[in-house]
């Protein structure tokens, strides 16, 4: 790791590292940790957990919006082989079970990582995988865009649900107001 710091220490900074060593020591025994817990559960089970996990209480679940997702890319599948459009629908099917896992809730950042890993620890298949990891992308200006065929259509997906959502309950941006980035969510759209 790297450690900046704004005094001169009298150890040559000793006291510094060892204590910044412990606290990263901590958070990969926790990483560890939860990694092993979300083992031992069946990756393609979790869905279930979905349900009592609210996207927005006036669009509904999560569950009930990874239902939506594959009615979506389903639409987007169109023109895709037999195996492209079984692997897009499997990765909308899955790309949200990660967020009900003991790593991504604990580290929130890795959601979509995470489900990369659980997706290629199950044995399924590769490109499901970077699907489920790209989905989230482009979060901004500065993010790259997905970088598969399946991870591009999963995002637009996404994304529209997104809008639409919350679009139908009047909850579009205002001049000064945006606080569900819709914005940005229909720029990452058109990025894709």
């Amino acid at each position: 790791f790297l450690l900046v710091a704004n005094l001169k220490p009298i150890d040559k900074g000793k006291m510094i590292i060892d204590g910044n060593e412990r606290v990263i020591n901590a958070r990969l025994s926790d990483a560890q940790f939860f990694w092993n817990k979300d083992l031992k559960n069946n990756f393609q089970n979790e869905k279930k957990k979905l349900e009592k996990l609210i996207f927005h209480s006036e669009i509904g679940s999560v569950l009930e919006k990874t239902l939506r997702l594959k009615t979506l890319v389903n639409f987007l599948s169109e023109g895709l082989k037999n195996n492209e459009k079984k692997h897009l629908l499997a990765a909308a099917d899955l790309c949200k079970n990660d967020l009900v896992s003991e790593t991504v809730r604990e580290f929130p950042n890795l959601q979509g990582i995470m489900g990369k890993y659980y997706i290629s620890n199950s044995g399924l298949n590769i490109e499901v995988a970077k699907a489920v990891q790209n989905h989230y992308k482009p979060q901004g200006p500065a993010d790259d865009i997905p970088n598969t065929l399946l991870s591009m259509r999963l995002s637009i997906a996404d994304k529209i649900d997104s809008l639409v959502g919350f679009f139908i309950i009047d909850k579009n941006p205002t001049g000064s107001k945006d606080p569900f980035a819709l914005r940005r969510t229909a720029l990452g759209v058109i990025r894709v």
